[in-house]
């Protein structure tokens, strides 16, 4: 399983969306490595719509290693500007895997992530009652990250499903008494709580 992970979300200009999603599949492509693109279908109105590239990586220094390498092909920084040139903006967030997540039996097409702020000081608590949760669910296993840097309040739980279906039995299993226990906790526990919801369009096994 993987200790890191580096989203590229990239939020197109009206009218570039297929260019830019297509142009993404063809980098991963190129890398040679695991990974996965989605796009949204469904966020929070204060939130855009965008294409996510997730690229998992086992250590920290695999990590620097692939920075090492992006930032000395002259072809890849090209093309990452060219990808840039075609949307509003350009959200790098590199994530810390706290607890492992197990994917749907499935294909999984679809990806849900969940983000939670905490309040002030409370970080840690809110890592520890969402790991309870994850622990709790029959019906999915969570994957949990928090932020290497950037927002240091945050945590966010993502699964992976084959459908809308399981989704819905997923959601159903949360609405329980058992599970809305814990999830009061959390809600004491934060600021926020956003969930998207986005479509595979390509993933790769490396």
């Amino acid at each position: 399983m993987p200790n890191y992970i580096q989203n590229i979300s990239r939020v197109p200009k009206l009218g570039k969306f297929n260019s830019v999603l297509e142009r993404q599949v063809e980098t991963l492509k190129s890398l040679n490595r695991p990974g996965n693109i989605s796009f949204s279908v469904s966020n929070s109105l204060d939130m855009d719509g965008a294409i996510i590239t997730a690229l998992p990586f086992n250590s920290i220094s695999e990590v620097e290693d692939f920075h090492d390498a992006f930032r000395s092909n002259p072809d890849a920084v090209k093309g990452f500007d060219d990808i840039a040139s075609d949307c509003e903006k350009v959200n790098i967030q590199l994530l810390r895997v706290v607890e492992p997540g197990v994917m749907s039996p499935g294909a999984v097409k679809y990806v849900v992530r969940h983000t939670f702020v905490a309040k002030r000081g409370e970080v840690q608590n809110l890592v520890g009652v969402v790991s309870e949760l994850r622990n709790a669910m029959d019906t999915t296993t969570h994957l949990i990250t928090v932020p290497v840097a950037g927002n240091l309040d945050i945590v966010r739980a993502t699964i992976g499903v084959s459908s809308l279906e399981e989704l819905e039995t997923i959601t159903d299993e949360i609405a329980t008494d058992k599970i809305q226990a814990v999830a009061a906790r959390i809600s004491e526990l934060t600021v926020r709580s956003v969930r998207s919801l986005s479509i595979i369009e390509y993933a790769s096994q490396g």
